[in-house]
């Protein structure tokens, strides 16, 4: 049931009545203010009958009382008693405690309750105030079950709103920053939480920018054309933070950062000139606070500016989400979590409130609690919409998501894996900026050592398939044929068949009939048999280690492949081409160029790793790597200021997962310096560890790891408050 609460300010403003309150269009009440700007009751009894709410104020003012407390919640550090009591006087003055009661009891049974707030975006008194710690006398509004009750609010629209068209769900997370910055590291964190993220209905399509500029960004929008453009930066009152461009002033490089206004950022955006986003998501301090008037704006009666959030919604975008405060790492996670959980569970076709998602989200992080309501960032998070838009969002029906789905989980390892965000990235840019149609991609790795180390580039592939399954490709991923001793061209071959063989029954699709690879293994028994007549002329002048045949029948296979898919297109990936000796030289000579059949080009994604105990095959890389044909991403150890990130990550990801004890201060320090010296910033080194795992029971039995318990957390979201547990966060 959603209820459209207004506070209009009055033609005349009097002293008892500066804003009238309207439910629904009818009136409620009037509302005055106090010198120090808060609303308040017209009639002082309405809350003189409230011991918590008098306590705020006891010995001193009302206009005293309410600063004094408002400025705890502000920064985060308020007393219980605070919290409570600014809460209660927040439900009193907007709505009155009896008329709460008879707005509970008009909600439907099973339904949930939306209280969409809305004001002139120039009411800086009402803005600043945090609506969503509102509470009556059993409790806050967001830990409520019957029912439950979700909070938007709601700006005038500019012009005429579009009509609403379902959407596809594409992703963009922007990082404003370095990864090594500790102050934005719980949002790399959970950026790589994400992509786990299993759901029964679809997979999260996304993009990622790290250590973004302008620049950066209108490429990327402009390609990729995302409905979600979701910032983890920092930020300030009225603007974020980015990484300097080309164009930055000499005062923006010496400050390492560029300010982005709302105005900015929505005009940047235009000048793509592709769609706006739907959903803006500000995981940046301050992004949605408000504000009290300068002393320079009071003296010249001019109102002060909106908050980054709000300016953002009054310019166009439909919904933003913005964070009023500095918000713990555990709320930020959770909170983010379940938006996005809620967005990739949802039917085709049937809409997503996110004014419910975000209050999943903010309940999450304060039933973590477990009932020491002493601090307030739980209630940062803000679902602002534009206009007559309402909270809902419909996404279009992903074509065989259920088996895009299966096909994912399939193609992951049961290993934890973490970081490798800058190969995404680069990943993401190759596969959207079209580059993917004239080069290829190579996942390159340290030369061979005698004595071989992983550095986790099979796993990175298969990473990089999910990506490109979510994306809408059919990710064909080979590894080593399986034979006894080197693999020839004809091992290969077979392989490959196989694979493509395997991939039509995984997507329902019938054997083809006249493949080509398929036509080149029977040549001995079928000479010619079903070979088409440009793979028969190269087979009769070369032989099937010529090159040009395997590209010619690979590549009329993986076309035939996409079109029968109906999806963009086919991706190969050859996973460590660098042991497939003697047929290493075929491979080699394939690449050379691009694999095009039927008016259709096969984006190659490849492994490989120089070989200097093997010169011929070291020779083959290199010449495959200095080629312009090929676009490479070198890995390696993990960056040394990247890996508190990673490992932390790491335990995350884990089950149950875990976090530092964030009540013993050398916890989180002890943890890096053990977990560095038993990994040694290998990805390999991560599984099948028992140094680490030995490390990580110890600090658990300690109590110095603690579960994060977010699968216990979001799970009792749906069925009320959860039992009181120590030590989680």
């Amino acid at each position: 049931m959603r209820t459209i609460i207004s506070v209009v300010r009055e033609d005349v403003p009097s002293p008892m009545a500066c804003w009238r309150v309207e439910v629904d269009g009818t009136l409620l009440h009037s509302l005055r203010r106090l010198d120090t700007g808060f609303p308040f009751p017209t009639a002082e009894a309405a809350l003189e009958a409230l011991p918590e709410v008098q306590a705020l104020w006891q010995g001193t003012t009302p206009e005293k009382g309410l600063r004094g407390a408002f400025a705890s919640i502000q920064a985060g550090t308020p007393t219980q008693g605070q919290l409570s009591g600014f809460g209660r006087y927040l439900l009193e003055t907007l709505l009155g405690g009896t008329f709460w009661k008879q707005l509970q009891g008009r909600c439907p049974p099973g339904d949930f309750l939306e209280l969409v707030l809305e004001w002139d975006v120039g009411e800086w008194e009402l803005g600043r105030l945090h609506w969503e710690l509102m509470r009556d006398a059993t409790g806050f509004l967001a830990e409520q079950h019957a029912p439950e009750v979700a909070m938007v609010r709601r700006v005038p629209s500019t012009g005429s709103t579009p009509p609403r068209t379902p959407i596809d769900l594409r992703v963009l997370f922007v990082v404003g920053t370095d990864l090594a910055d500790t102050k934005i590291r719980a949002g790399a964190e959970y950026l790589g939480l994400l992509r786990h993220l299993r759901t029964r209905r679809r997979g999260l399509d996304h993009r990622v920018l790290i250590a973004a500029n302008g620049e950066d960004l209108h490429e990327a929008v402009k390609h990729y054309k995302p409905t979600v453009l979701h910032f983890i930066c920092h930020g300030e009152w009225g603007c974020i933070h980015l990484k300097p461009g080309r164009t930055a002033s000499p005062a923006e490089e010496r400050e390492g950062l560029k300010r982005w206004s709302a105005q900015d950022l929505h005009a940047y955006l235009l000048s793509t000139g592709v769609p706006l986003p739907s959903v803006v998501v500000v995981n940046a301090c301050d992004s949605a606070s408000g504000r009290m008037p300068t002393p320079q704006e009071a003296a010249s009666g001019s109102v002060p500016q909106a908050s980054f959030a709000v300016e953002l919604a009054w310019l166009g975008i439909s919904m933003v989400v913005g964070m009023a405060g500095q918000v713990a790492d555990h709320a930020s996670r959770l909170f983010t979590r379940r938006l996005y959980e809620s967005l990739l569970e949802s039917p085709a076709n049937v809409p997503v409130d996110l004014g419910r998602a975000t209050a999943t989200g903010r309940r999450a992080g304060l039933q973590l609690l477990d009932g020491r309501h002493s601090t307030s960032d739980w209630a940062y998070s803000q679902l602002v919409v534009r206009g007559d838009t309402d909270s809902r969002l419909e996404l279009v029906d992903v074509q065989q998501s259920s088996v895009r789905q299966q096909i994912a989980n399939n193609l992951r390892l049961k290993h934890p894996f973490c970081d490798r965000l800058d190969a995404f990235r680069d990943f993401g840019r190759w596969l959207d900026s079209g580059r993917c149609a004239e080069t290829h991609f190579a996942i390159v790795g340290p030369p061979m050592e005698p004595a071989p180390v992983k550095y986790g580039a099979t796993h990175l592939m298969r990473e990089l398939a999910v990506h490109a399954l979510y994306a809408g490709y059919v990710p064909v991923l080979v590894g080593l044929p399986e034979v006894s001793g080197n693999p020839s061209t004809e091992d290969l071959v077979r392989e490959l068949y196989k694979r493509l063989r395997d991939i039509r029954s995984d997507w329902g699709l019938p054997t083809a009939q006249d493949s080509q690879l398929r036509a080149l293994l029977r040549q001995k028994e079928l000479p010619k048999a079903a070979l088409h007549p440009d793979v028969a002329e190269a087979f009769d002048l070369g032989g099937l280690t010529d090159p040009m045949v395997l590209r010619l029948a690979l590549a009329m296979d993986l076309a035939a492949l996409a079109k029968e898919a109906n999806c963009k297109g086919a991706l190969l990936m050859l996973d460590g081409i660098h042991h497939w000796a003697p047929a290493l030289k075929t491979v080699v000579g394939m690449l050379e160029r691009r694999l095009c059949a039927d008016a259709m080009t096969t984006p190659v994604v490849l492994s490989c790793r120089r070989y200097p105990g093997r010169v011929q095959d070291d020779m083959d890389i290199k010449s495959l790597l200095e080629r312009t044909l090929v676009e490479r991403h070198d890995i390696g150890r993990f960056p040394e200021d990247l890996e508190p990130l990673i490992y932390n990550q790491y335990i995350l990801l884990r089950h149950p997962p875990q976090v530092p004890n964030p009540v013993d201060i050398k916890a989180s320090r002890l943890f890096e310096r053990l977990v560095r010296d038993a990994v040694k910033g290998l990805p390999s080194q991560l599984h099948d560890n028992e140094r680490l795992d030995c490390v990580i029971k110890a600090l658990s039995d300690l109590e110095m790891l603690i579960q994060a318990d977010d699968e216990a957390t979001m799970s009792a979201l749906f069925q009320g408050p959860l039992p009181s547990r120590s030590g989680a966060s």
